[in-house]
């Protein structure tokens, strides 16, 4: 398993923002949500509840730069224990529910598995309540489709 996970495609800043707009419209997202980098990868927009949980909680390195918020480490198998402590911290803490205890393998375009990933349930970002855990189809997750 390679500690550096291959890309097939990312999702600019652009379109980031064009999917901030959509939810914004569609939800009603309010305009203070930052963007979430991890290891320099951009995932996706935080609303302040979880921007301050992740500040308050995050064991590794973290930095703000305008409003957004970046998570490093020295590579992408931390970052995955790293984000795998959060979630296992924050559903002791009964902020995530539904937890099943599934694990996956994390896969590039060509099958090679990148990492394991225990799959919590989804964290909707408009409030700190969690919506249902993911149906699992059957397919493995790519990277892409988990960061962006």
């Amino acid at each position: 398993m390679s500690p550096h996970p291959c890309f097939s495609e990312t999702i600019d800043r652009r379109t980031h923002d064009a999917l901030y707009d959509w939810a914004r419209a569609s939800y009603g997202a309010s305009d203070d949500w930052n963007t979430l980098y991890l290891n320099g990868l951009a995932l996706g927009r935080l609303n302040p509840f979880w921007r301050e949980r992740i500040k308050q909680d995050w064991q590794e390195e973290l930095s703000e730069v305008s409003d957004d918020l970046y998570l490093q480490t020295d590579n992408w198998l931390a970052m995955g224990d790293g984000l795998q402590h959060l979630a296992h911290e924050w559903k002791r803490l009964g902020l995530l529910h539904g937890w099943r205890d599934e694990k996956f393998d994390v896969c590039d375009d060509a099958g090679k598995v990148l990492f394991a990933w225990n799959a919590p349930p989804s964290a909707r970002s408009d409030s700190h309540e969690p919506s249902r855990p993911p149906q699992r189809t059957g397919a493995k997750p790519t990277a892409a489709g988990i960061f962006g």
